[in-house]
């Protein structure tokens, strides 16, 4: 069985990694970030004797005022300004305010649906790459 230098292996292994970043770089030339797209706020409350389902009420509503922005728009986690206040009432319920701008999430920052703004201006649509 022939002898196999460990350090040889290494520097091949190493050669090998630096020629496929090299490739791959080579076809990510035309790829674009995503963007994080953010609309106005959106407001909800919900209202019950349980301070939880007054909670979950306001989130529920939240998320179907989203919704009308798209499907990317729903995530709470995703928002920013993000405030879910609850007080109790003198009626001895609870009600919870929802309050956040909807964010969502997209590979192409020209396609903006209405009410959002990027965080940066998007490239024109046609580029061209000096090289």
């Amino acid at each position: 069985m022939p002898f196999i230098s460990r350090n040889v292996f290494q520097i091949d292994l190493g050669k090998a990694l630096v020629s496929g970043c090299i490739v791959i770089a080579g076809f990510a030339s035309d790829a674009e970030a995503a963007v994080r797209l953010c609309a106005s706020p959106v407001t909800a409350s919900g209202d019950d004797n349980s301070l939880t389902v007054a909670r979950q009420r306001a989130m529920a509503g939240w998320i179907a005022a989203a919704s009308k922005l798209g499907p990317a728009f729903t995530a709470w986690r995703n928002a920013t300004d993000r405030n879910l206040a609850c007080n109790r009432q003198a009626t001895g319920g609870h009600r919870c305010i929802a309050i956040a701008r909807p964010c969502g999430i997209s590979q192409d920052p020209r396609q903006l649906p209405p009410g959002s703004t990027p965080l940066f201006k998007a490239p024109p649509k046609n580029r061209s790459m000096d090289i």
